[in-house]
Order: structure tokens, then sequence, then C-alpha cells
């Protein structure tokens, strides 16, 4: 069985509660969507990767945990982002000598059937293992942590292709803790996302991230005065995208 593999690599979780904390990323090739702001579109197509059985991935995986080795931060995190960052909640990410977090992102990891096998040798091997998804496929897995970001209007797909209704709470159910992620870009946003709420009233608050759109920090502190209030007055949390600061908009990182 094998995954077709864009990339493997060693850095710090950039979003959500888990930021900050050391992690291996394996990025599966092949999504079903096509995002308007998709900063991983060398991921989209199946073809974009690389075949690997589970049990290489599992050894790459391995291998990098026992020897990690880390992106160097950028000089604009150094000389210019550092400060801001910091009142932000973004922490100073520091290497270790062992990496104990496995992220599972795509692409869509969730389409594919040998993702089941690979999440179950990863746990076995004693990995937290989270799952990124856009949540509009289930698999038979247990994973630590499911990364839901459902897709609204913003992203420019045809609705339909991202409807979470019947696959949602079976996937938050599944796994041992979950968090949902917003991208969000003009306040019309705010608007779809509380009556996406309201259809799901199962999901609590404070596992609720709002995600500024953006690929570069400017454009993250450009909508970020609106999405702070937003987060405050609905009791969400804020997750700006803390690898951008960290190291800017490039792969691998």
């Amino acid at each position: 069985m094998s995954l077709s593999i864009s990339e493997i690599f060693t850095s710090w979780q950039g979003e959500g509660s888990l930021t900050g904390t050391p992690s291996i990323f394996v990025r599966v090739a092949g999504c079903h969507l096509r995002c308007a702001f998709c900063d991983t579109p060398y991921a989209q197509k199946i073809s974009d990767g690389i075949p690997m059985t589970v049990e290489k991935i599992l050894s790459e995986v391995k291998n990098r945990a026992e020897k990690p080795i880390f992106p160097e931060l950028s000089f604009a995190w150094k000389t210019e982002y550092q400060k801001t960052a910091f009142t932000l909640g973004i922490p100073e990410p520091t290497p270790t000598d062992h990496v104990r977090h496995v992220v599972l992102t795509g692409g869509e990891p969730m389409l594919f059937s040998e993702t089941v096998e690979l999440v179950q040798n990863l746990r076995a091997s004693g990995f937290h293992v989270t799952i990124e998804t856009a949540g509009t496929h289930v698999l038979p897995l247990e994973c630590d942590l499911i990364s839901v970001s459902p897709k609204m209007k913003n992203s420019g797909n045809a609705l339909p292709l991202c409807d979470v209704s019947t696959t949602l709470a079976t996937l938050t159910r599944n796994a041992h803790d979950y968090q949902i992620k917003f991208v969000t870009d003009t306040e019309k946003d705010g608007a779809e996302i509380a009556d996406f709420l309201k259809n799901h009233p199962y999901l609590l608050p404070e596992k609720i991230f709002l995600m500024p759109q953006g690929q570069t920090v400017s454009e993250i502190l450009t909508r970020l005065p609106w999405i702070q209030n937003f987060a405050r007055s609905s009791t969400f949390s804020l997750t700006p995208r803390a690898h951008l600061f960290w190291f800017q908009a490039k792969r691998g990182v």
C-alpha cells in the first residue's frame, strides 16, 4: 500500500492549539478542492507527489524524529516580526533532540484509504498524530487531534464539495481531540461562521480558531483587527499562522 507524498519535513506547528510544537509534517498529494487561497498548490494533484509505501513513510518519520533538523528562522523574524508575534501569542520556536508529534496534511489525507494504516502505525510507534482535513470525508481511524478547516464561500469552491453536514460529527467523535479552523477574510465571513456553528451546536467555542487569510505577514496583520474583535466577542481563539512570522512563505517549513 502506498500514498503519494509531496514532502516530509521537520518544523514547528504554526496553526491551532499546538502552535510551536516540534513536529514532522507528512504532506499527502491529492485534493478534491481548489481553494482560492490554497498555499500548497504543488500538492493538489496525486501526480504532484512520489508514491511511498506506508513502511517507507514510517521509516522516514522515525529517522527524522531521532535526528531532527529544524529550518532556520528568517532574518525578518529576528529583525522585524518577533515583537509583534509575541503580542499575538506566537512563541519563539525551540529545537529539540527528539520529535514525537506528526502532522498528516495535504492535499487531503482523508481521501485515501492508506491513511488508515499509516495513522495506526504512527500511533503504535508512540507518535501523537494530528490530521489536517477539510472535513468532507471520513475514514475509519482514530487520531490524537483532528484539525478540521471547513471551507466557506471565500474558498471559491462549489459549496456541495465542501459540505461537512454528514461527516463532521463523526470526525470529531472519533478523535481524542479536535479543533475547527476557519480561514477568515472579510467581515461577511463572520456571519457565515456563526450560521455554521448554529448548524453544529455540539462544537465547543474553545475548540474554534479563526485564522486570517493571507500568505504574508502584512496580509495577516491587515485582517487582524476585526478578526480579533470577532474572536473576543465569540470566545473563539485566534491562530495567526505563526509559520509566516517565523519563516515567511516557502516550502518545507
